[in-house]
């Protein structure tokens, strides 16, 4: 458990240990939340970084496009702003923290 980060690791944990067991019709789901936003789940934000040592800075060295037939399965980036995010672009801060290969 010291490696499970989320709740949506733990349920899967939980999955493979039900199916390493040999239990079938077994399952994990989330607790209902009221008020819960279609789409507001926490998840990734679809991108490979790279450091980049030349310039000592952060680079996104890819984006992930998602399946052409679901519009919804694409990575957070990829949809900013209509592809305001590209790959090559320098992250230099996250929450105005400068960045550093540490």
């Amino acid at each position: 458990l010291a490696r499970v980060w989320s709740t949506s690791e733990l349920r899967d944990l939980m999955h493979e240990m039900q199916t390493e067991l040999g239990a079938s019709h077994a399952y994990v789901s989330a607790p209902e939340q009221d008020g819960e936003v279609k789409g507001a789940a926490q998840g990734f934000l679809g991108a490979e970084t790279c450091w980049d040592a030349e310039l000592e800075q952060w680079r996104i060295c890819s984006l992930v496009r998602g399946a052409a037939w679901d519009e919804q399965a694409v990575g957070v980036l990829a949809a900013a702003g209509g592809g305001r995010v590209r790959v090559g672009d320098r992250i230099t801060a996250i929450n105005h923290r400068p960045l550093t290969y540490e």
